[in-house]
């Protein structure tokens, strides 16, 4: 469908909320290059205890470094976990070059007021900080269990959030799980197939509201 995705890996311990796979396992990094080989962006998705926690923030990002031979790209936190400007401070320390992690987890929409990657300032330090916030606007997690939406009515307020975003010539952010194909998860499955290619036409301008 000719659009920009990127595959965030965790590097997590096994813990509660992780589920702890090693990076630099054989079925794991072959995945990695696989999706590498197709052209498609690495980053990283933190463990859950990682928040304001940079010591561990920075052991994972090693792990993750060390399959991917680099130390520079982005990513999000688990579960949204985000506390400004500790967060960012804590991703710019370990060399992270944006976020993504911005979004509600309960509502769709632009928290942080926008579209158009930014450079965070630290009010605090009063200063901009060296990474971009990439906000995030939808997550299928938020309409699926927060919103309680079929399928069908979450593609629409997608496209419709999607359509908001090109008006401003913004960047839309999607972000999307690993879901089942089968039984309960199939029609989400099916309907992030449908969501692709609606989004493909919306890019290309062939879109009608």
């Amino acid at each position: 469908h000719n659009l920009a995705a990127a595959f965030y890996f965790m590097a997590a311990d096994p813990a509660p909320f992780d589920s702890g796979y090693d990076p630099a396992s054989p079925p794991v990094r072959a995945l990695i290059e696989r999706l590498q080989g197709q052209g498609f962006e690495i980053g990283f998705h933190p463990g859950y205890h990682t928040f304001r926690n940079p010591a561990r923030l920075a052991r994972e990002k090693a792990r993750l470094d060390a399959v991917l031979g680099q130390t520079a790209y982005g990513g999000r936190q688990h579960y949204l976990r985000f506390q400004a400007p500790d967060t960012w401070r804590h991703w710019e320390q370990v060399g992270l070059t944006y976020d993504s992690t911005l979004g509600y987890a309960d509502r769709e929409g632009f928290r942080c007021g926008t579209c158009h990657p930014f450079p965070p300032f630290d009010c605090q330090q009063n200063r901009t900080l060296n990474l971009q916030e990439i906000p995030l606007i939808a997550m299928d997690r938020t309409l699926q269990t927060y919103r309680r939406m079929t399928p069908k009515a979450a593609a629409g307020r997608i496209l419709a959030l999607a359509r908001r975003c090109r008006q401003v010539e913004g960047t839309f952010t999607l972000l999307w799980h690993p879901a089942p194909t089968r039984g309960e998860g199939q029609p989400w499955a099916a309907i992030y197939r449908k969501i692709l290619a609606d989004l493909s036409r919306l890019q290309r301008g062939e879109d009608q509201p």
